[in-house]
């Protein structure tokens, strides 16, 4: 992984649009080995917070990928 992937959160500043775009490929390559994944999955194996894992989450969703499944804790990510 590489480190840039979970900096952003800790340095306190808002990642720029390339770094968001690297990330959302790791995570397409992730649920492409795995198939589907917890928002707790993803952070963990990201190294990154919550916060960062719902952003990147839900700016995924408004371009339609991952499908979410269930809801609250439950929640599994899938792609479409």
């Amino acid at each position: 992984m590489p480190a840039s992937l979970g900096s952003p959160a800790r340095s306190g500043r808002r990642p720029r649009r390339s770094e968001r775009t690297q990330r959302q490929s790791s995570v397409v390559g992730f649920l492409k080995r795995r198939v589907t994944a917890t928002r707790w999955e993803l952070q963990s194996v990201f190294g990154i917070s919550t916060a960062t894992a719902v952003a990147t989450l839900r700016a995924m969703r408004e371009d339609g990928t991952p499908r979410r499944e269930g809801r609250g804790r439950n929640a599994r990510y899938r792609l479409s």
